[in-house]
This record gives C-alpha cells, sequence and structure tokens, in this order.
C-alpha cells in the first residue's frame, strides 16, 4: 500500500512537470544527455499514450511522459519496462535538471525538478521504513536448537533449513528476503534486538540471516540489514559500549560495518530501564551510555547513530522533545538521530498539519542548537556534576529496588490491579491480558504469574498504574533523593545555577530533581 501511494505521486508530479515544460527545441536546446536517453526510451516498448499528441519539437515533455510510463510499469511490477530502484528514476530527473540548467532554465530547474528530488531521495519507492525486532533470547535458542540438529545429524550448520525448524523466525527472513529482492530494497534495513547484553546477540543476526539465504551487508542499490541492539536494562546500558567496542572489533562483523559506509545504529531502551531501576537512575544511566557509545565508536572508526526508544508518558522516557535533544552529552551529538513516537503521542503531535510541523520545527532547530552551542566541543565540561549524579543515583536506585522492584506488597497490588474487578462492575477487567499474558511480537512472553516486575512488559505496567489513579513508578525514583541532595558533596553543580533555565515569559527558575530527569530523557 505504502509503495503504491508514493508511485501514485511520483506518477502524478512527473505529469505535471511534462504538462508544463512545454519548450521547443526550435527555441531552447537540449543536452546530449538528453537526447540520447530520449532516443533510447522511444525506442524501448513503453506505452505512452501521450506521445501521440506531443511535439517532436518538444523533447521535455515527450522524455517526461516515458518516465510516466516507465512509473506505472513499475506500479504495476512489470520489473522489465519499469525501474529498478529510486535512483534510476533519480538519474532520469537529473538529466532534465542539468540540461534545463545548460541552457538557461536554472530557475525552472531549482522551482520544478527539486522539491521532487527531494521528495524521491526521502521517500524512494517505499514511502517508509519497516523496523524488524525480535528479542535476542529467541535468536539464542533457535541457534542452541541448529546445532543440536546439526551434530545429531552429523551435518554442517548451514545446511540446517531455519524455515522448517523455526518457522515464524524463518517465515520474518523469508519475508525480508522477498522485499529485497522484489519490491523496495530500501523498506527494511534495520533488524532490532531487543534484550542484547552481548556481541553475540548482534552476530546472531548475522548468522541466522545468512543460514536463511539473506546477505546483511549493504550493496549497490540494498542498503542491506542493520542488526540494532536495543540496550534496555540498567546492567545492559552500564555495559552498552563495552559490548558494541567487542562486535565493532570483530573480523566477522566488521566486513558487514564497512558495507554500511561505516555506520552502526544503536539503540537505548528508556521505558524498561525506568522500569529496572527508577526514573533518576534510569536517565543518568542512559547519559552515560550515551557518551560512553560514542567514545568506543571515535575509537573504533565508527559513525554512530543513537535511536532513542522514548515512550509517551515521563514514566516511560517522555518529556520535551527539544530539551531531551539539548541534554544529550555535550560533543556527542552528530546531527544524526532516531527517536520513537509512541501511540498516544502520535495524534498529540501530528494529527493536524500545522502541529506537525510546529513539532519537526522544534526537533530541527534543538539538533541545531545541540550542535552550535558555544561549549558543544568541550565534552570535558559536564565532569564537575558526575559524582554527586552517581551518589544521587544510587540512593535513588536502591529505594526504587526495595520499595517498589522487590516489594512483595506492590507487586501483590500490581497482580491484582492487573486481573481484578472493579467495584460495581462485573467482570469489566481493570486492565486488559489474563495473568498468562498473549506474547508480544518482538518478545518473548514474560508476564506470568511469578511476581516480578521486570516480567511486566513496560507499555502495560503504565496502563495498569495510570488506571489505578497511581504514579508510584515515577515519583518513587526522584523521591528519596531531594532530602538527600544538601547532604551529597557537590550538588551545588548539579542542582545549582547549571540547572537555572528561562521560562517563555523570561523569568529564571532551577530545575528540581525531577523536572532534571524529565529534560534529559
Amino acid at each position: 500500500m505504502a509503495r503504491s501511494v508514493v508511485l501514485t505521486h511520483h506518477l502524478e508530479q512527473v505529469r505535471a512537470l511534462a504538462d508544463q515544460l512545454t519548450s521547443s527545441k526550435h527555441q531552447v536546446e537540449v543536452s546530449d544527455c538528453l537526447k540520447a536517453r530520449l532516443e533510447q526510451y522511444e525506442g524501448a516498448p513503453l506505452r505512452a499514450p501521450e506521445l501521440r499528441r506531443v511535439s517532436g519539437s518538444e523533447p521535455y515533455r515527450r522524455f517526461l511522459f516515458l518516465v510516466a510510463a516507465k512509473l506505472r510499469a513499475t506500479k504495476r511490477q512489470t520489473r522489465a519496462a519499469g525501474y529498478q530502484s529510486a535512483d534510476e528514476l533519480e538519474i532520469d530527473l537529473l538529466t532534465v535538471r542539468d540540461s534545463l540548467r545548460d541552457n538557461g532554465g536554472v530557475r525552472l530547474a531549482a522551482h520544478m525538478l527539486d522539491p521532487l528530488l527531494n521528495k524521491l531521495r526521502t521517500f524512494g519507492f517505499h514511502l517508509h521504513t519497516l523496523d524488524i525486532r525480535q528479542h535476542a533470547q529467541v535468536h539464542k535458542e533457535v541457534l542452541a536448537a541448529i546445532s543440536q540438529v546439526a551434530s545429531l545429524e552429523s551435518t554442517e550448520l548451514g545446511a540446517v533449513p531455519v524455515p522448517q525448524l523455526v518457522p515464524e523466525l524463518g517465515e520474518t527472513f523469508r519475508t525480508i528476503v522477498d522485499q529485497k529482492m522484489f519490491g523496495d530494497p530500501g523498506a527494511i534495513r534495520n533488524y532490532i534486538i531487543s534484550g542484547a547484553e552481548s556481541k553475540e546477540d548482534v552476530l546472531a543476526v548475522v548468522r541466522l540471516a545468512g543460514l536463511s539465504g539473506l546477505s546483511v551487508a549493504g550493496k549497490d542499490h540494498d542498503p542491506g540489514l542493520m542488526p540494532v541492539p536495543l540496550f534496555e536494562t540498567i546492567d545492559a546500558l552500564r555495559h552498552s559500549a563495552v559490548v558494541m567496542r567487542a562486535a565493532w572489533t570483530e573480523p566477522e562483523y566488521r566486513s558487514v560495518l564497512e558495507s554500511f559506509g561505516g555506520w552502526q545504529e544503536v539503540m537505548l531502551g528508556y521505558s524498561d530501564s525506568n522500569k529496572d531501576g527508577g526514573m533518576i537512575t534510569s536517565t543518568w544511566e542512559l547519559h552515560k551510555a550515551h557518551r560512553a557509545l560514542h567514545d568506543a565508536a571515535r575509537q573504533c572508526g565508527v559513525k554512530l547513530r543513537i535511536f532513542h526508544g522514548r515512550g509517551g508518558t515521563v514514566g516511560r522516557g517522555g518529556g520535551p522533545t527539544h530539551s531531551a535533544i539539548v541534554a544529550q552529552p555535550v560533543g556527542d551529538f552528530t546531527g544524526h538521530i532516531r527517536i520513537t513516537e509512541q501511540g498516544e503521542v502520535l495524534n498529540w503531535k501530528y494529527a493536524d498539519p500545522l502541529l506537525a510541523e510546529w513539532n519537526l520545527e522544534v526537533m530541527i532547530a534543538a539538533c541545531l542548537e545541540a550542535l552550535t552551542r558555544p561549549d558543544g566541543q568541550r565534552p570535558d565540561a559536564e565532569r564537575c556534576s558526575e559524582e554527586p549524579m552517581e551518589e544521587i543515583s544510587g540512593l535513588a536506585f536502591a529505594y526504587y529496588r526495595k520499595q517498589i522492584a522487590e516489594n512483595a506488597d506492590v507487586l501483590e497490588y500490581f497482580e491484582q490491579g492487573d486481573t481484578g474487578e472493579r467495584a460495581g462492575i462485573g467482570a469489566h477487567r481493570i486492565a486488559s491480558g489474563t495473568p498468562q499474558s498473549r506474547p508480544q511480537p518482538g518478545r518473548p512472553a514474560r508476564h506470568t504469574l511469578g511476581l516480578r516486575l521486570d516480567a511486566k512488559p513496560s507499555c502495560r505496567a503504565r496502563m495498569v498504574w495510570r488506571r489505578l489513579r497511581s504514579r508510584a513508578v515515577c515519583r518513587e525514583g526522584p523521591g528519596p533523593c531531594r532530602p538527600a541532595v544538601p547532604d551529597v558533596e557537590g550538588a551545588s553543580a548539579v542542582f545549582g545555577p547549571a540547572t537555572q533555565r528561562r521560562d517563555r515569559d523570561g523569568q529564571s527558575r532551577h530545575a528540581d530533581c525531577a523536572s532534571l530527569c524529565v529534560a534529559g530523557c
């Protein structure tokens, strides 16, 4: 559907160009490249009924109608007559633009061709990209099963058919292969690995893809399939840089990395880390992981892009977008960023075109501010706040784990709220699901009768707290820090003048502990 929508749009734009560029070759010259291209297309079996009413003295119109015919063939998935990739259409449009520029049509090229070229480079033939997501534990179990079968049958690992052994995962890779071969290869380019904890979790995707007949390396018009590790827990965040350095220096993965142009995307989980360690510890560990990953990337010669897996609410890592971007570690923002927008946020921010445009402007403004701030090249500027923040984070983490994550009373309260019934509303449940909840796509079934907060899917946990009118998870993180802050040496560096900000009316205000966490999310 997305491919059909974007191809229809490109087709309409090209037809509009053909109706407007009516210059005659008797009055304006055209480039030799355009003449050769036009002659090639006129000799090809393209169905362009519009040519019957177009004079041979109008080369731009004739060429663009033939381009439209190729787009129609692409939409019908007639590969012999259509475009094989968006790059081929871009070459044709560049041929028209260069011909206009070389023959006195600079303004026409800028006004008519450049906007379409920008849209083509942005949306290609796929309109939007689709990320594949699966849990690292699933990959481990599949590889273990394949190894066991291979050893029992005394055969090589590559001879074991993944689709037959694990139908669901095999079907996923088969779908990716089909899209790469018969659709737009750029539509699927990232494979997110939930619960990543080691370099083996990254390499597992490369190996499973190879066993399924799919090469993750980029080539020609195919950007490849980049393994994107998602570090979700506090412990995983603390070891994320070590894990990625090990992966980037692994010869098996280094060649794959080079096929991506040296780029690597790493995803940081805000919601699960918040649930695992509380708001303050989550925010601080995310901040440190961000900085450590960039340090490791610089040492390994990798171009790093951070994917921020933020939720909509503050309890799931949400907060003001502008503050979130500017709050990234000083010197560790290169201008490349990805941010998740959760379902509830999509409606708030993008349902109205004017709001959508305003929110995009806010993002761009924040990125420019982060890139051009005077201290943007001084990573040591934040070192003075490290020791007090470590102590504050430690206090908050210990309190949160004791009072919430490992508190049997709280977990029992959660279980009753998750499966109980509202008083006076019969069988209506307070929250959806049953004690043994359905497995979620990309995650193993984790929600069982066992009383463990980390066994709850984050979005579902927040939903239950909200429906019970409870804010315990969000409140109990920063709560114990407030009375303890004055006793922490160097706390003024964190909560003093450095955290002063200006409201829209120009009044300065101090950010308290909770505000600091929201700004850092």
